[in-house]
């Protein structure tokens, strides 16, 4: 029975790396000099590319704010439920990448209707050869160098604790503390919970890596068994 060796490599885990400052993304952008009046600034999506663990990098692109208004107006999402080394899953996939992954135990039925009250002016319809490739490029192809588009609904303070989240290192741990901190805003640390609770895209963006101040692993919406397997196996991943 290896689950006690997993508690206790998790316990050591914790306690090297829950005081560990959260890593950040610096980005730089270089602008064009110019004397002109500058022009009215359109709406447009959020572009940024991080490293989701060692093998794995994803390009994010939020949702602008007319666009979360919408709720999915003129957006076709297409979703399929696979098999997975954690259980079942449900992926959907927009064309700008994909919106949604979380893990279904028991009725399938209210795990899609989670999916469509997110996007509710969405076209949604099921399409499992569509998403069947998604699920073997994040379970098993984790290698390729293609990678991964992920597409963003949230509000401004959502997606920045998002983003936080693709900013922990696979292997390392942090706290709600630690994300209210890193996006510049220490006290929100309730709303920060709350955020990363939302968290639409689970796995990829990884919220299982967020455990309390005191040590305890938390709530986790999927269980804290499968928290626990997750994060077993990316320490097993990277031979910590």
């Amino acid at each position: 029975n290896v689950t006690p060796f997993i508690d206790v490599m998790l316990v050591l885990l914790i306690i090297f790396m829950v005081a560990a400052p959260l890593a950040t993304v610096d980005i730089k952008v270089d602008l064009p000099v110019s004397n002109a009046p500058p022009a009215p600034k359109p709406e447009r999506p959020v572009h940024l590319s991080l490293q989701a663990d060692g093998t794995l990098t994803v390009n994010t692109e939020a949702v602008t704010p007319g666009e979360y208004k919408s709720r999915g107006v003129g957006v076709n999402i297409r979703y399929g439920i696979h098999p997975t080394p954690f259980g079942k899953c449900l992926i959907a996939a927009t064309d700008r990448g994909i919106c949604h992954l979380g893990f279904v135990d028991g009725n399938e039925g209210r795990t899609i209707d989670g999916l469509m009250g997110h996007w509710k002016q969405a076209n949604v319809m099921e399409d499992y050869t569509a998403t069947a490739p998604l699920v073997n490029r994040i379970f098993l192809d984790v290698g390729a160098e293609t990678p991964l588009k992920l597409h963003l609904r949230g509000t401004n303070f959502q997606i920045k604790v998002w983003e936080a989240l693709l900013n922990i290192p696979t292997g390392a741990l942090t706290t709600y503390e630690q994300i209210a901190a890193a996006i510049g805003n220490p006290r929100a640390v309730r709303a920060v919970g709350s955020a990363v609770g939302d968290n639409p895209i689970a796995y990829l963006i990884p919220c299982h890596r967020v455990i309390r101040k005191s040590g305890e692993y938390g709530n986790y919406l999927y269980g804290s068994a499968r928290k626990k397997a997750i994060l077993a196996r990316e320490l097993s991943m990277h031979g910590l």
